[in-house]
């Protein structure tokens, strides 16, 4: 009865890339048991997530007091949203090592509080291709690296740039087929990126893309056109995860595997691992 009436949805997830992907399978199952609805998507401008909202309904970074909603879904608080909104469901946020589920059930909760009862959708990233690596034959190995002078705690995510750098020239002696990929923004490169290709930078099979794109949608193509991600617990983690990727996450305490590790059957958590523990695991994906 109640799905014949639901008209208009407000769906709100204001935080990052990452946690914004590990969403889209609960949006997924949404937008199911309501295939008649009108769906309007709350999203942060500065956390480049709109490549990835585009398909769910349309796009508001701001949320005016005469809106009119049937039904309203926070999944990541209500960020001062004041709209007419018949029914509401805020979804709680444990702490980070609370979790016991991973973010996308934990998401798709509200999904099945909603009466859905179909199998967890998979997560959504555009199929982009964009050719930059048509030229290079060979394993092609993707790095996401993150920075490790960031302003907030995400710094705790980080591998260290001497781990970085021993794992790109491990992987590369011996290896004459593999390729590093080495991606990430202006920020990544600003700080950690130079420091890392100064080091491998005479390596043939080293190339680095980090902080070449304004654009997500040009590194999402990047990713896509690779064998194999790893990368510290991220957005772009989360976006090789939902391209169906081998991806190796490498986490430290501050994160927790449970909540945030790949969502695909190809995606394998390491914590704190050593070089060697990494190496070999991809050398088994890349066979």
């Amino acid at each position: 009865m109640e799905m014949c009436i639901i008209k208009r949805i407000l769906l709100s997830n204001y935080e990052g890339i990452g946690n914004f992907i590990m969403n889209t399978p609960a949006f997924r199952a949404i937008q199911t048991l309501y295939p008649t609805a009108i769906f309007d998507i709350h999203i942060n401008p500065k956390r480049g997530t709109e490549f990835f909202a585009e398909p769910f309904g349309n796009l508001y970074h701001r949320i005016t007091p005469y809106s009119n909603y049937d039904l309203g879904v926070f999944f990541f608080g209500k960020h001062g949203i004041k709209a007419n909104i018949k029914r509401e469901i805020l979804l709680s946020f444990p702490g980070r090592h609370a979790f016991k589920i991973h973010e996308v059930e934990h998401y798709m909760l509200v999904a099945r509080k909603l009466g859905y009862k179909g199998e967890t959708p998979s997560m959504y990233v555009p199929n982009v291709i964009t050719g930059y690596l048509n030229g290079i034959r060979g394993k092609k190995i993707c790095i996401s690296i993150g920075y490790l002078k960031s302003a907030n705690k995400w710094y705790k995510k980080h591998f260290g740039n001497a781990n970085y750098i021993k794992l790109i020239k491990n992987l590369l002696t011996n290896n004459p087929d593999y390729h590093i990929i080495l991606v990430g923004d202006y920020l990544d490169e600003a700080t950690d990126g130079r420091i890392i290709t100064k080091a491998c930078n005479h390596l043939s099979n080293y190339h680095t893309f980090c902080g070449r794109f304004s654009a997500i949608k040009e590194t999402v193509g990047l990713i896509n056109e690779c064998d194999l991600m790893i990368s510290n617990d991220s957005g772009l983690c989360h976006v090789a995860s939902a391209l169906d990727k081998p991806t190796i996450a490498l986490f430290t305490p501050f994160t927790n595997p449970i909540k945030n590790k790949p969502f695909n059957k190809d995606g394998h958590a390491l914590m704190l691992p050593s070089i060697e523990e990494i190496v070999i695991l991809a050398k088994k994906y890349l066979l």
